[in-house]
């Protein structure tokens, strides 16, 4: 006996390539469980983690080079035009901080089983191809937000290996506990970057 899924549903319904990927997978409740129960150990820690997050990114050219600032029409005033004077205190850098420290703080508390949780990791990949049409960029005038696929998934990469030794030095969890709990963030990490290919 085997599972049956309707392929191309796969490519046009989020919802269905979602429960396809749990499916293979085994993404279960036990994995939820596994990572909303290391919540109080990541919290005090995210802020620092997103600090050596873009502190890692500013070390090279192609991923620095998203974070400088576009021309604005409502705001005449001289842009920033020389990557090497961009600081990780500059105004839209501290607001993407600030969206990654939600991210990572979502990935381990979220309720996988609501489908609104699916929908905005789906949001995330989508917000980075360029789509002018989203609407907080849409409303606040601004072109759309471009990111090549290649450092994104270098990212989720980055960010999952400075995670793992968190949870494997936490003397409270048992071996098979942070067995599980590393699993478990793997599996949502691979779901993560597949909501981010299908979008490119």
């Amino acid at each position: 006996p085997f599972q049956h899924f309707d392929e191309d549903a796969l490519y046009q319904s989020l919802e269905e390539r979602v429960t396809y990927l749990r499916s293979f997978l085994n993404f279960t409740h036990d994995d939820v469980e596994a990572l909303n129960d290391i919540v109080p150990l990541l919290e005090p820690l995210v802020e620092d983690l997103v600090d050596r997050v873009y502190a890692h990114l500013f070390t090279f050219d192609v991923t620095k080079s998203a974070f400088m600032p576009k021309p604005d029409d409502k705001d005449p005033s001289p842009i920033l035009t020389d990557l090497h004077h961009l600081q990780l205190d500059a105004p839209q850098v501290v607001k993407r901080k600030k969206f990654f420290a939600v991210y990572i703080r979502k990935l381990v508390s979220a309720d996988y089983d609501d489908f609104a949780t699916w929908q905005y990791f789906d949001k995330v990949g989508l917000m980075h191809t360029g789509e002018a049409a989203l609407k907080h960029r849409r409303l606040a005038g601004k072109e759309g937000l471009y990111v090549d696929l290649m450092h994104l998934t270098a990212l989720l990469a980055w960010t999952q290996d400075a995670l793992i030794p968190v949870i494997m030095r936490e003397p409270a969890l048992s071996l098979e506990r942070k067995i599980l709990t590393v699993r478990s963030l793997s599996k949502v990490m691979w779901i993560q970057n597949d909501l981010f290919s299908r979008h490119y």
